[in-house]
């Protein structure tokens, strides 16, 4: 495969193979941020989340608008946050932190 980066990871006996492209789609899209961002903010304050992500206030506020612009290191970072605070057990591995908690079972 020239020109495509592979990436490969075990987890727990386990070999998993995922091509670059693939590991840059796995951040939530900017709509699934913007959803993860407003209920950040009603259960903190703005200013609490935008020390979080280590942004200013107006930044947050920007990134909320249809036209904020999103690097996906930033789109991860907004999952993080969100995941610490509502959904902790998607954390719970390294491939669950590289995958962004994409492949976890449902319960």
């Amino acid at each position: 495969m020239s020109g495509v980066s592979v990436s490969s990871l075990s987890v727990s006996g386990v070999s998993f193979h995922l091509a670059g492209e693939s590991l840059r789609s796995l951040p939530p899209d900017r709509d699934e941020c913007r959803r993860m961002i407003r209920r950040l903010v009603r259960k903190l304050g703005i200013a609490p989340v935008a020390g979080l992500l280590s942004v200013e206030n107006r930044q947050l506020a920007h990134w909320l608008t249809p036209e904020g612009f999103w690097k996906p290191r930033d789109r991860k970072l907004v999952w993080l946050i969100y995941a610490l605070h509502f959904e902790p057990r998607k954390l719970s591995s390294t491939f669950d932190l590289i995958t962004c908690g994409r492949f976890l079972a449902d319960e």
